[in-house]
């Protein structure tokens, strides 16, 4: 698996993390995060889990599409 850490806006607002991307993907399983759920890889772009991964079955398990085309 590869290796992003993420952070996420609880729901009192408050900036969580960061965590590993499996931790995330065992959290989403779990049904602890939904769709609305605001997060960033980078502490620079926020968006919803869902803008991430709009295919939610995929959420945690591919690299997210700015990612793959950041420059180096």
């Amino acid at each position: 698996m590869f290796s992003l850490t993420w952070c996420y806006v609880d729901v009192h607002n408050t900036v969580q993390g960061p965590f590993p991307t499996n931790q995330m993907r065992y959290w989403y399983e779990t049904g602890s995060f939904f769709d609305s759920l605001v997060l960033s890889y980078n502490m620079e772009e926020w968006k919803t889990l869902k803008e991430y991964y709009p295919t939610p079955e995929l959420a945690f398990l591919t690299l997210v599409r700015a990612w793959l085309w950041r420059d180096p």
